[in-house]
């Protein structure tokens, strides 16, 4: 419990405090991650790919960074067949897609996917915490969070656009 109250501590005064200086280099902790995800599904097989833009930049906490694409990730890993990708672009902000080819999520459940608690398949392991955790790192970055089929993988296709140049206000 301790943790989780010293996060939101963190986070909040993130919140006041995006700086250049906390720069996340993208590049090396997305390896990081997909090199840890491989070892963990090995024995699935998931071909896990990743495209990071050479401009694309995130400013933040690298904590948060990395359970939000820790989460999407694994989620991605465990409902795929065997392919999972995420790409990373920049813009006004900086962008991440996580596409798998799994059987994807009815149109029903794509809108409670981010409900704490919510699990859209009984049949495995997990809290139902995750998405919900995720939802709340990209409201804390005034970001937003998108659930669709994906076109290119047939599964799901989840995209998360953070804004973190503009803080959020309550």
């Amino acid at each position: 419990m301790n943790k989780i109250i010293e996060r939101e501590l963190k986070r909040a005064r993130l919140l006041c405090d995006v700086r250049p200086g906390r720069q996340v280099d993208l590049k090396v902790g997305i390896a990081e991650l997909i090199n840890t995800l491989r070892q963990i599904y090995a024995s699935k097989g998931v071909n896990i790919t990743s495209e990071v833009a050479l401009n694309a930049q995130f400013f933040g906490d690298k904590e948060d960074l990395m359970e939000m694409l820790g989460n999407l990730l694994d989620n991605a890993c465990k409902w795929s067949r065997n392919r999972v990708s995420l790409t990373v672009m920049n813009g006004e902000g900086v962008s991440f897609i996580i596409e798998d080819d799994g059987d994807g999520a009815s149109v029903v459940d794509l809108n409670m996917l981010t409900r704490r608690g919510f699990r859209a398949d009984e049949s495995q392991p997990g809290s139902g915490l995750g998405l919900a955790i995720v939802n709340d790192i990209v409201e804390s970055y005034n970001g937003t969070l998108n659930f669709s089929r994906s076109a290119a993988m047939g599964g799901l296709r989840v995209e998360i656009k953070l804004n973190q140049f503009k803080k959020k206000t309550t």
